[in-house]
């Protein structure tokens, strides 16, 4: 739980959107937490079960490019961190999102959830999901 915490802090912005706009400082953000990752890292955008999205993204690049295409349509983002559970090799942070679209500024709160998956000691699958009730069937906290 410690360490899908620290990483959480990490991945943390204020505004996600203005974050990824300084590319550097970003990339920087995201390779600070490198060495907690497994070798195989891997990261997912999952939308709604009936939407059937799934984004998938290989290593800290693939998690810079997951923030880039998911935030495409947005002039701000952000997100409150409420809980976090512990599920054995997982933990599911459920957060709160916040944003304004690019198109029309029209405000959207959404709860969410993601999930840190984790192999010998390391972050081995991150999976940021728009249903909690689907996250935490993923993460085996419910069936």
């Amino acid at each position: 739980m410690e360490l899908a915490r620290r990483i959480a802090e990490q991945m943390t912005h204020d505004d996600f959107v203005a974050a990824l706009e300084d590319e550097e400082g970003f990339a920087a953000r995201a390779a600070a937490f490198e060495p907690l990752v497994h070798p195989d890292f891997e990261v997912a955008m999952l939308g709604p079960e009936w939407l059937a999205q799934r984004l998938a993204y290989k290593g800290i690049d693939g998690y810079v490019q997951a923030w880039r295409e998911w935030l495409e349509p947005y002039e701000s983002y952000r997100a409150e961190l409420e809980e976090y559970v512990d599920a054995g090799d997982n933990v599911v942070l459920l957060v709160r999102q916040f944003a304004r679209t690019e198109v029309g500024s029209v405000a959207v709160e959404e709860e969410g959830a993601v999930v840190f998956a984790f192999e010998d000691g390391k972050l081995k699958r991150l999976e940021f999901h728009l249903d909690r009730e689907r996250a935490m069937k993923a993460a085996g906290v419910a069936e």
